[in-house]
């Protein structure tokens, strides 16, 4: 397992990471489907202009066109990827944080306490989510124009789960060193179910004296 660094920018001193998860690989696979066969035709369309009776300055430029073509749909598909890749959400014993990578140079960051959370609830729908185990999960706050929806989560039941336990236990004035998941998942990291205190510490994710808050906590079933 790859070390995990336990920092993310405007992380709190001593604030626990429970959920730090982008979008599964299948967010990546509908712009794949779209595009890449696109590609593939215009390098068809390229093989057949270069056997072409047309004159050579029309194949010149035809090929010079597809080119032009080509660079433009890597690049929208390298922007894609890296909006779909830089998409986040991070729960910790404090907040649930979302952050939303509109665009190459726009990112939208939105923060939510535990206190203010009401439900969180996961769903799976449709034979690929089904097949690989990956889902939406929603947070509802009291708020009801304020509503996060994180699609493309691996084990988002798990991830309901925990932001769900977290926010019971805020709202029950459990101070937020004093919170943890009871649950058989104490932390949903890059699509894995971590469910020992030894390995969140292993890979870097508990801070500093944070064994202690899994000690003696009673475990849900």
């Amino acid at each position: 397992m790859h070390t995990f660094a336990n920092s993310f920018d405007g992380q709190r001193p001593n604030e626990q990471l429970f959920v730090f998860a982008r979008p599964y690989w299948t967010a990546y696979l509908w712009p794949s489907l779209t595009l890449i066969p696109l590609l593939i035709l215009t390098w068809i369309a390229q093989l057949g202009l270069s056997v072409s009776s047309l004159p050579a300055q029309v194949i010149q430029g035809a090929i010079l066109l597809v080119g032009a073509l080509q660079i433009f749909m890597l690049l929208v598909l390298i922007i894609v990827f890296l909006d779909i890749y830089h998409d986040l959400i991070i729960v910790t014993d404090r907040r649930v944080v979302d952050i939303d990578q509109a665009q190459l140079f726009s990112r939208k960051i939105s923060e939510l306490s535990l206190e203010d959370v009401q439900d969180a609830t996961s769903t799976v729908s449709g034979i690929l989510p089904t097949l690989f185990g990956y889902g939406t999960v929603l947070i509802q706050t009291s708020s009801a124009e304020k509503q996060f929806e994180v699609p493309f989560l691996k084990n988002p039941r798990e991830v309901a789960a925990i932001i769900l336990e977290l926010a019971e236990q805020a709202s029950a004035n459990v101070l937020p060193q004093d919170r943890v998941p009871r649950g058989a998942t104490l932390a949903m990291i890059n699509h894995e179910a971590i469910t020992s205190p030894e390995v969140l510490q292993k890979i870097g994710v508990v801070v500093q004296d944070g064994l202690r808050r899994f000690r003696g906590i009673p475990k849900r079933p």
